[in-house]
């Protein structure tokens, strides 16, 4: 029962592929959906913006990130 629940919650993660970014090229190889061709963005044409934030509750801190690629 937990493998079968463990697979259903990681299964979608696994259909989008990790975006990869070459040094050597100074290039990003982003892949919108399995089996497509990736697109190669060279690292002058993208903007990353990385945002924090925290919030209190009663528990306790909780730290948020978001890194957005466009």
């Amino acid at each position: 029962m937990y493998l079968y629940c463990f697979a259903q919650a990681v299964y979608p993660h696994s259909k989008i592929p990790p975006t990869r970014f070459n040094r050597q090229r100074r290039e990003v190889a982003y892949v919108a959906s399995r089996g497509e061709p990736p697109r190669f963005i060279p690292w002058e044409d993208v903007i990353a913006c990385v945002s924090s934030s925290m919030v209190a509750t009663p528990y306790g801190t909780q730290q948020n990130y978001a890194l957005m690629i466009g």
